[in-house]
């Protein structure tokens, strides 16, 4: 299991995370809809960490997720993350790289100047809950996609 890059255990009646530090290569990980409380220490642990799913369990505190620099996607939406207090202090390592984050339907989504300090926060913002921030976009391209632009580019070079 060492050597896994991607978990998806959702809908598994998970109650905590434990057994997942020794996964050190992951870069995706995915536990919703578990009953999961805590975001356990060994978290910590997992360096190359990009997307982090967490969304719909029990978690009442962000945490435990200092060193993770490579993070960019973090989903904590639908638990009961009660205020964005210590929030500042929990994404000290991601501000410079998380680029989407998932907090609806927490009551800390409800407080007044949410997603005014979570832009703060977080400059790098591209998406806040299920919207795009204005000014921002994201563009996904496949490898075929930039293969048949350079093909295309190519010919309307040599014509």
């Amino acid at each position: 299991m060492t050597k896994l890059q991607r978990i998806s255990l959702q809908s598994n009646r998970l109650e905590t995370m434990s057994g997942l530090g020794a996964c050190t290569l992951l870069v995706e990980l995915y536990l919703s809809h578990n009953g999961i409380w805590t975001m356990d220490a060994q978290l910590t642990q997992l360096k190359n960490l990009k997307v982090l799913d967490v969304s719909n369990n029990r978690i009442s505190k962000v945490e435990n997720l200092h060193g993770l620099t490579q993070l960019e996607d973090l989903w904590l939406n639908d638990n009961q993350i009660a205020g964005l207090e210590g929030l500042d202090d929990a994404l000290a390592d991601q501000r410079g790289g998380l680029t989407t984050i998932y907090l609806e339907n927490n009551p800390a989504a409800l407080e007044e100047g949410y997603k005014e300090r979570i832009m703060q926060l977080l400059p790098n913002l591209v998406q806040l809950d299920a919207d795009v921030l204005p000014g921002k976009f994201v563009v996904q391209l496949t490898v075929p996609d930039v293969q048949r632009a350079l093909m295309c580019q190519r010919q309307s070079l040599s014509t």
